[in-house]
């Protein structure tokens, strides 16, 4: 190997490097939220200092086939935790998505009235069956309050 030749090879190695600890960073950064909607600056650091390590190993000479390759070594790193993040955030959205939404407080107070007028009228229930006055009165009582019963829900 020539001495370019491993120039090259250190630089390519060292924008990797560049890449996964940059990457990692970034990620850091967008965990805690340090700095929500930075990821165009996150971008143009990036791409900062991979021209500026290039330009380390390589002062005398620009060649654009070498900048290509230097971004590729420290763009790689980056773009696999950015799916991997992206990924954790899909697989959160859908965990989330399948939580129950708290209701509003007056929705509780709709649900728990509703609960205690159907546990009033079950109690009922029992005892008219228990002292056989089931008529048809009574049960066009107990209709009416589960159409009620039906509008409240329905209106929530």
């Amino acid at each position: 190997m020539n001495p370019h030749e491993s120039r090259l090879l250190a630089l390519y190695l060292s924008q990797f490097l560049f890449g996964l600890l940059y990457a990692g960073l970034v990620h850091w950064v967008s965990m805690k939220n340090f700095w929500p909607g930075s990821t165009a600056f996150s971008v143009v650091v990036g791409d900062g200092m991979t021209l500026f390590i290039q330009w380390l190993f390589f002062p005398e000479s620009w060649n654009p086939s070498v900048t290509v390759g230097s971004f590729a070594a420290s763009g790689l790193p980056m773009f696999i935790t950015y799916q991997i993040r992206h990924q954790m955030l899909v697989e959160k959205r859908k965990a989330d998505s399948k939580q129950r939404r708290p209701w509003p407080n007056f929705a509780n107070q709709m649900r728990d009235n509703v609960i205690m007028d159907i546990s009033k009228m079950i109690v009922d229930i029992e005892q008219a069956a228990n002292d056989s006055q089931v008529t048809a009165g009574f049960l066009l009582s107990i209709t009416n309050g589960l159409h009620g019963i039906v509008k409240v829900l329905k209106s929530v």
